[in-house]
């Protein structure tokens, strides 16, 4: 009877026009969700700090707009009546005298940012925006371990760093200077392209870029993008159109050839575009969005390019 009930119900909803639930979208392609959803990160190194380090340089450098993520394993053992500690030293919180972290755990593994000497405990940090640290641009951590005496100590740290980062520079359009197309990105076809600043066109932040034409020619906005060869990655953009719209298309190029492109058509409101790709032996793709005009008046705005590790 419950089979039956249930059978009806499925019938009638259907009668009614209900239709099952999209699929999931894809996870949010920015460097902190990637992070927070443990997908994989852009960068990840590995480096070795012994007990008696004062400071060392972290394996990997920063840029605007990472996320980074510090993680260590190892023992070092500090001579004496303090003995033998893991990465997050002990609840003995130091001040005065010569500790080099202020105001740190004794014996632990910290971090500094060397642009303003902003320094935090490094045995596993989570997901960090250096932002959140007033560390803006390029930068880089030293690691070092909190002891005044540094000469007896024996063993050592292994640290793991993972950096996310979006391989797309500017990609949401945010340092564009004025309002031309200016360098990470570039432009092809004869006709008119830009960036609206601030005036409320944007899918996020306040910039975003576009093409408008009333010709029929080919007009794209482009950027070069270093990669790993032999790699997959997958890249991300929003996008929308005028009502009337001609043939677009969206995609990574080679050196040589193409590697991938996908065609769109009108496109009511922001949506998410997404493209997955593999390098070959390219070092470096060009990512494109353009379209073939109508012959009457028309334009494509779009915002939050990204490229990250497949």
């Amino acid at each position: 009877m419950r089979n039956l009930l249930l059978l009806v119900l499925t019938m009638i909803g259907l009668a009614a026009g209900v239709q099952s639930a999209p699929a999931a979208a894809p996870a949010p392609m920015t460097p902190w969700s990637r992070c927070q959803n443990g997908q994989p990160a852009t960068y990840t190194a590995t480096k070795w700090v012994h007990g008696s380090t004062y400071l060392t340089a972290a394996p990997l450098a920063l840029q605007a707009g990472d996320v980074i993520h510090l993680s260590a394993t190892g023992t070092i053992n500090t001579g004496g009546w303090s003995g033998s500690h893991g990465p997050a030293g002990s609840n003995t919180i130091t001040w005065g005298g010569n500790w080099p972290h202020q105001g740190g755990r004794a014996y632990s593994l910290y971090g500094r940012f060397a642009g303003n000497g902003v320094k935090f405990l490094a045995a596993n940090t989570g997901c960090m925006d250096p932002a959140g640290y007033h560390s803006g641009g390029n930068d880089r951590i030293d690691l070092g371990i909190n002891d005044e005496n540094l000469s007896d100590n024996t063993g050592g740290f292994t640290v793991t760093m993972r950096v996310y980062r979006n391989l797309v520079q500017d990609g949401g359009f945010e340092r564009q200077p004025n309002r031309g197309v200016s360098a990470p990105w570039h432009a092809e076809g004869p006709d008119h392209k830009g960036v609206d600043i601030r005036l409320g066109y944007a899918n996020s932040g306040g910039n975003n870029a576009f093409i408008r034409t009333g010709s029929r020619n080919w007009n794209a906005v482009t950027q070069y993008v270093p990669l790993r060869p032999h790699a997959s990655y997958r890249m991300r953009v929003f996008l929308r159109t005028s009502p009337v719209f001609g043939a677009g298309y969206l995609g990574v190029r080679g050196a040589s050839t193409g590697l991938v492109e996908r065609p769109y058509g009108v496109v009511n409101g922001y949506q998410e575009h997404t493209i997955d790709f593999t390098t070959g032996a390219n070092g470096a793709v060009t990512v494109f969005l353009g379209y073939w005009a109508p012959g009457s008046d028309s334009w494509v705005q779009m915002d939050d390019f990204a490229i990250y590790p497949a």
